[in-house]
């Protein structure tokens, strides 16, 4: 039964119909690859993939932007790099993978199966909504340190689609803080919340339902220090010090 599947997949799927050579398979589908990722110089379908990054790449040259640092990637972060890309894989053009990236990384991989995954790409088509959590990126003192009764403020940058941002914000007894979103002039998001007591927070921000870079954001929330009656001094404990 496996070898009819491979069969019909062979014929269908990775020689478009032809005569069921493997070599010709093969090399034709080498060809398309290298046509696409031509800094890779990929030679096989086993150890050329096993560090992630030519996936990475492939999802980048198909849709442009998906994967701009694929060659700054650690090579040495296989397994990361082989889920990511099979991440932007599904998210960008519907293809599901047929193998685990910790099965990828070996260099002894199933040929036949890293063939079958990468020949998808060749009929790839961006989908017309793809989830582009990857493209965003937050940033502000709200998702690192605050102050008991104050505003906590951050702001998300977003491709598109405000809909699709959703902030979540919970506090010391996993309790929702309530988190005001508005756009700036720049067309990205200010966000802000107000903790009520200090300790530890946790900042889920995620775009289509999948979490942006860095979420979920760990943040230090300080108490406020009153010294005096009226007119009195405050002062919040701060984490950050300098010297003149």
């Amino acid at each position: 039964t496996l070898g009819l599947i491979w069969t019909l997949i062979l014929r269908y799927q990775i020689n478009k119909g032809g005569d069921g050579d493997l070599n010709k398979a093969k090399n034709d589908l080498l060809e398309w690859v290298r046509s696409k990722i031509p800094e890779y110089d990929i030679k096989n379908f086993k150890k050329d993939w096993n560090d992630g990054r030519a996936l990475c790449a492939l999802d980048n040259a198909l849709n442009p932007g998906c994967c701009p640092g694929h060659q700054g990637l650690d090579p040495g972060n296989k397994e990361g790099n082989l889920n990511k890309g099979m991440e932007l894989a599904e998210d960008n053009f519907g293809i599901k993978p047929i193998l685990t990236a910790d099965e990828m990384a070996n260099p002894r991989v199933d040929e036949k199966a890293v063939m079958a995954y990468i020949s998808q790409f060749r009929d790839a088509q961006v989908m017309e909504n793809p989830n582009d959590a990857h493209k965003c990126h937050a940033h502000g003192p709200g998702l690192v340190e605050g102050v008991a009764g104050k505003d906590a403020p951050f702001f998300v940058d977003v491709p598109h689609n405000k809909d699709a941002l959703k902030v979540e914000v919970f506090g010391p007894e996993r309790t929702p803080e309530k988190v005001v979103i508005t756009q700036n002039d720049q067309g990205d998001y200010n966000v802000s919340y107000s903790p009520n007591k200090p300790g530890d927070y946790e900042v889920h921000v995620t775009f289509g339902g999948k979490h942006i870079p860095g979420s979920v954001f760990h943040v230090t929330v300080l108490p406020e220090i009153s010294l005096g009656g009226e007119g009195k001094i405050r002062v919040f404990y701060s984490t950050t010090s300098s010297t003149e």
